[in-house]
């Protein structure tokens, strides 16, 4: 493979990472370049060896994306679209593995490129923030193929997300991009040069003083619950400055960037579990960035509540929650004063 650009980029906690542009085949072994995972898009459940895709050409080099489904190491389909494989081993596939696990993105999307490549970062979070330790990432402009998306567009997108989640402290140490195509890859690169042009490798830090004392993330279908604990809250410490969505966002406002914003800016972030909250695409994403500035932090930042029982993964049940299934209002109370 031949590396044509790179991109630094310097995270909150001062580490550095970068971002790589090749031109090759990822489904060729290259032992040079090793990497830790290998992402790669499907329908679901449909792993046909197609010629021209990298399901194709993986199984074409002895990597069968159909076996490896028979024997996922987890599977979030339900919530995240995405299931890992186990580490490939030499005896699987028959010569020594450049990459150590394959993520399957599997999602029936119609919309925004943007919104896709959200959808695939929300996919991989969930394995990167538990061991074993993922530090290199390596894919195609995924989508771009039998799935229909613009190239350019989604590897704009894919190249913007990459290097805000690089910059908010996803602990990978490098994404890696590969184009087999020449015509593509030369589009990649003007793409790449503009990006470079503007970029800031380290992500502006804001909001030295917080001015939240608490972020409620929560689905709106627990609205019921969510305000419970809003109100005995505000009963016990009425100074107390919390940030709710509906309160706080009014029409004609950009919500996404306004709801990042007061994650960043907030003391406490309350994360309310349930079958809803995994299937919001917002929830996911206020989490994800929740968790990675709870791991920066020198105290603990996120709090969840688990308020209904649901298929958590690892890295949510791995911070502590306060367990007041099934919306519980005699362990809420307490809880609301801790």
């Amino acid at each position: 493979m031949k590396k044509l650009e790179s991109i630094k980029i310097i995270d909150n906690n001062g580490a550095e990472k970068c971002i790589e542009l090749y031109l090759g085949n990822l489904a060729v072994p290259n032992t040079d370049i090793p990497f830790d995972l290998l992402v790669t898009s499907a329908f679901p459940n449909c792993y046909t060896p197609n010629k021209g895709t990298l399901i194709g050409s993986l199984y074409e080099a002895g990597v069968s994306v159909q076996d490896l489904s028979k024997s996922k190491a987890i599977d979030l389909r339900d919530n995240f679209y995405s299931w890992i494989s186990g580490e490939i081993s030499q005896q699987f596939i028959g010569v020594k593995p450049w990459f150590k696990r394959l993520l399957c993105f599997e999602h029936m999307f119609r919309g925004e490129a943007q919104d896709l490549v959200n959808g695939i970062f929300q996919a991989i979070m969930p394995y990167v923030l538990i061991p074993p330790q993922i530090k290199t990432i390596a894919m195609p402009v995924v989508a771009s193929g039998n799935q229909g998306q613009d190239p350019e567009t989604m590897f704009s997108a894919l190249m913007k997300s990459s290097i805000y989640w690089l910059q908010m402290g996803m602990p990978v140490e490098k994404i890696i991009f590969v184009e087999i195509n020449e015509y593509k890859v030369n589009l990649y690169q003007r793409i790449f040069k503009d990006l470079l042009k503007d970029h800031n490798p380290q992500y502006p830090l804001k909001h030295i003083t917080k001015r939240y004392d608490l972020f409620f993330s929560y689905s709106h279908l627990n609205i019921k619950e969510v305000d419970y604990v809003y109100s005995t809250v505000k009963d016990m410490m009425p100074e107390i400055n919390v940030f709710v969505d509906r309160n706080e966002i009014k029409g004609g406002h950009s919500w996404q960037e306004r709801i990042f914003m007061a994650l960043e800016n907030s003391k406490k972030i309350v994360a309310f579990y349930s079958p809803d909250y995994l299937s919001s695409t917002i929830c996911k994403e206020e989490y994800n960035i929740a968790h990675l500035i709870n791991c920066e932090s020198q105290f603990s930042v996120l709090k969840p509540i688990y308020l209904y029982t649901a298929a958590l993964p690892a890295y949510m049940r791995t911070v502590h929650f306060y367990d007041c299934r099934e919306a519980h209002y005699e362990r809420l109370n307490p809880t609301c004063k801790s």
